[in-house]
């Protein structure tokens, strides 16, 4: 299934790619995406660069995107998934050598498939305990990057209250000092 990162920057690299030769400014395909303000900048980098990273696009000069007319693959995750459902059973080795994944990414994958009720895991084999036809989401993994994202963004608030408080005693520490 696609992530809304996923179909943002879908439609990120078909406005690259309707820019034709000359290629597109970035901040031009900020305002095409409806992403006119600066914070939206770094959002709309990170896509430029995973396609950048995919080969579908190549920066011409600064600022200045083309596409460079290569198909996405697709991810990792939706290729130890037709591997499962057309073999039946992987183990994380299968995963590892036929999908490409790390050995975590693996394990992890079979691991969630298990917690889902998908699979059943037999002696280092998960076996497909039902087929649903689509790739489940791994709601428990989104949860927990998002409490990640959350405390992330917690503790960098704190950080900076923690460096304000600390710029402002050296202020009143100079302040006394010069009396």
């Amino acid at each position: 299934m696609n992530s809304p990162k996923n179909n943002l920057t879908e439609r990120i690299y078909q406005a690259v790619a309707a820019a034709g030769p000359d290629g597109i400014r970035s901040r031009d395909l900020a305002w095409m995406m409806d992403m006119p303000c600066a914070n939206h900048k770094k959002h709309l980098t990170n896509r430029l660069t995973d396609l950048m990273r995919a080969g579908r696009v190549e920066r011409i000069a600064r600022g200045i995107y083309r596409a460079t007319g290569k198909k996405a693959a697709p991810n990792t995750r939706e290729v130890m998934w037709r591997i499962l459902r057309a073999r039946g059973r992987a183990d994380v080795s299968d995963l590892m050598e036929l999908a490409g994944a790390s050995e975590n990414y693996a394990r992890e994958f079979l691991q969630s498939l298990t917690r889902q009720g998908v699979t059943k895991k037999v002696r280092g084999v998960w076996y497909l305990a039902e087929d649903p036809v689509h790739l489940p989401d791994d709601t428990q993994k989104a949860a927990r990057l998002k409490r990640i994202r959350e405390n992330k963004k917690a503790a960098f608030a704190a950080a900076d209250e923690a460096f304000s408080a600390i710029a402002r005693m050296r202020m009143a520490i100079a302040e006394m000092e010069e009396e």
